[in-house]
């Protein structure tokens, strides 16, 4: 198993509600957490999507909590070798992860062997909300969800790996 984290640029009001808003239209998450104490983005797009909030204590989201959490997953000395130079962000979202997938999963995570960071149109071409809609590419605009739109016809995945590796490939060519 792999984890994919994105670190987008730095922004507020109405800029980072459509840069998160876009984002989760790109990989369609069932689930995302966020800290008890800032519940306000998840509001806005708890009202535009289906997508489970939970909120987990703000701790989980501290830098040397995320640090700890993930040199102890991946059984390293010093999280230098992760990747995350430069993206605190990004390491406190995925530190914070593995803690919540720790403490809600019975089983061992040893299946996350990877970290994959991405940036914002790094290597593929970034297709935007409005092109995803207008294109039906994962959502249909008659609101029959995913049943008449391209993902729903070339979907024969016998997997959710496999359906969430398909929409990856097919929004982010």
């Amino acid at each position: 198993g792999e984890i994919f984290s994105l670190e987008t640029e730095t922004l507020s009001g109405e800029g980072m509600t459509g840069s998160v808003m876009k984002i989760l239209l790109q990989y369609g998450p069932n689930e995302i957490i966020v800290s008890d104490i800032e519940k306000e983005l998840p509001g806005i797009i708890r009202t535009a999507s289906k997508i489970l909030q939970t909120a987990v204590p703000d701790y989980y989201f501290d830098q040397r909590e995320s640090e700890e959490q993930l040199k102890k997953h991946f059984k390293v000395v010093s999280s230098v070798g992760l990747g995350f130079e430069n993206k605190p962000a990004a390491m406190k979202a995925t530190g914070a992860l593995i803690y919540y997938l720790k403490s809600v999963q019975k089983i061992s995570l040893d299946h996350i062997t990877e970290i994959k960071l991405k940036s914002s149109g790094e290597e593929n071409m970034e297709l935007d909300d409005v092109t995803l809609r207008s294109l039906e590419i994962t959502d249909s605009l008659s609101g029959a969800g995913e049943k008449n739109t391209l993902l729903g016809v070339l979907d024969r995945c016998m997997t959710a790996p496999g359906k969430r590796l398909l929409r990856r490939i097919i929004v982010e060519p």
